[in-house]
């Protein structure tokens, strides 16, 4: 589902799922690490780009939680793949006709952080 909105608004759901994400993760932690709204105004200003920041940063928060709460079937190299994938994509954007390469690896990143949210959703809380 959120693919088709990001396809449908032309990216723009892209800046409500990051706000959204910097709460979910703020709950996993169990603090405020990351302040909802500067990663909205930020992500607006920087026209997406700090976006690819906070969502390594949270891939690395979804990495440590998935540890701490024994998920079996987590991604262990989630971080990286974020960041590999969230390089290229800006790095081919650069290059003409690299649009069409770089928002599928742009939308894969945020694909593997969403399924590790889903799988600590899934876990049953303690």
């Amino acid at each position: 589902m959120p693919i088709l909105l990001m396809a449908v608004t032309l990216g723009i759901y892209w800046f409500y799922v990051a706000y959204q994400w910097s709460k979910e993760v703020n709950g996993l932690v169990g603090r405020v690490k990351y302040q909802p709204v500067v990663v909205l105004i930020a992500n607006l200003a920087t026209c997406g780009l700090a976006g690819f920041v906070f969502e390594s940063l949270f891939a690395f928060d979804l990495v440590e939680q998935t540890k701490v709460r024994g998920i079996k079937d987590r991604l262990d190299s989630l971080a990286t793949w974020v960041l590999v994938c969230n390089c290229l994509a800006f790095v081919i954007a650069l290059i003409p006709f690299g649009i069409i390469v770089a928002l599928p690896l742009g939308t894969l990143a945020s694909v593997l952080v969403q399924v590790e949210l889903n799988k600590l959703a899934e876990q049953p809380r303690r």
